[in-house]
């Protein structure tokens, strides 16, 4: 239950970000909305591995959520693309060069991260690359979120008018303090705490 109220929280809080951005009358907005879809779900498909009771542990269980994480990342992986493609469509129509700011190469690098670790992913589930490696997919998945937050805040940030910029500071602020406090609380990593 309280991945359900967390992953809405912060869904909700993702997507006011990209209000501004609504309605979608240009290809410009479409990167911020596709892009901001792409954190939603791949904070949801993140939270969706935490075991936070003992349902989830089951075996079963486990095997839903598994199925659940890789059909969020899919959605992230292709909601990433269409961001991308939006932002590539409007710097060839106003001829402008491609990856010039800090805030475009992050993003493509945090893209390539973001395919491979997807594509890494259903390596492991199929047999492909031995479990034992499921740690390292965790570990860069993880890096590679939260670059991937950070590079939306830094072109949140930048790009977004002036006056709306305490806003969104304060927005994504709180979205990283309820993905932390969501970790604190939850009955896994306070299992780790205490041993």
């Amino acid at each position: 239950m309280i991945k359900i109220a967390v992953v809405s929280v912060l869904s909700i809080a993702t997507g006011a970000l990209i209000i501004p951005y609504l309605p979608a009358t240009s290809l410009f907005a479409a990167h911020p909305i596709s892009m901001g879809v792409f954190v939603a779900t791949s904070i949801g498909a993140v939270a969706v591995l935490q075991r936070t009771s003992e349902a989830d542990k089951a075996q079963e269980q486990r095997a839903n959520n598994l199925e659940m994480h890789a059909a969020l990342q899919a959605i992230a992986t292709v909601a990433a693309g269409m961001g991308l493609y939006a932002i590539w469509g409007v710097k060839e129509a106003t001829k402008k060069p491609h990856l010039t700011s800090v805030h475009g190469k992050a993003g493509a690098v945090v893209f390539g991260l973001m395919v491979g670790v997807a594509v890494f992913g259903a390596m492991i589930k199929n047999g492909v690359v031995p479990k034992k490696f499921t740690k390292v997919h965790r570990g860069v998945g993880f890096v590679t979120l939260f670059s991937a937050v950070a590079v939306a805040a830094l072109g949140l940030v930048y790009y977004t008018d002036k006056k709306q910029r305490g806003g969104v500071i304060a927005a994504l602020f709180g979205l990283a303090a309820l993905f932390g406090l969501y970790n604190t609380v939850s009955p896994k990593f306070a299992a780790k705490k205490r041993e």
